[in-house]
């Protein structure tokens, strides 16, 4: 009997990433994606991320929306076996910020910066991060 997993795998996240990236490339918004698929943003987020896994079927309807060849959304998993040996996948900050719909704005508006004020607001993100437990939420 197979076992109930209890979050995404590394397929679903990586075929998930692979889209998000597609997405990006497009300059489509999430929103766009999703519509274009008749479904809610919040299921799209749910793909990229590996929350939900896609069906064979709105895999297709996706590569087809991004103009792709429904095998390149998976040309960056790995092989089964190199899988198999990987550790469960844990939601990490990192991705659940990716996923926040504000992660698009901000990587913008950081790209624009000169990198001396990029390195400065990195160093006071992660000031923020580490003595913000007094911060409002």
């Amino acid at each position: 009997m197979r076992r109930r997993r209890e979050g995404p795998d590394h397929v679903d996240i990586l075929v998930g990433q692979r889209i998000r990236a597609l997405r990006r490339e497009l300059r489509l918004s999430l929103e766009g994606l999703a519509a274009g698929l008749g479904i809610t943003h919040q299921q799209m987020q749910k793909y990229e991320t590996g929350g939900n896994r896609i069906t064979i079927g709105m895999l297709y309807q996706i590569a087809v929306a991004l103009r792709v060849p429904v095998e390149s959304l998976w040309d960056t998993v790995p092989p089964a076996d190199e899988i198999a040996t990987l550790e469960p996948p844990k939601r990490s900050n990192v991705t659940s910020f990716l996923a926040s719909p504000d992660a698009g704005k901000m990587a913008i508006a950081y790209a624009k910066l000169p990198t001396a004020v990029q390195r400065r607001l990195a160093d006071l993100a992660g000031t923020l991060a580490d003595h913000g437990d007094g911060l409002p939420e």
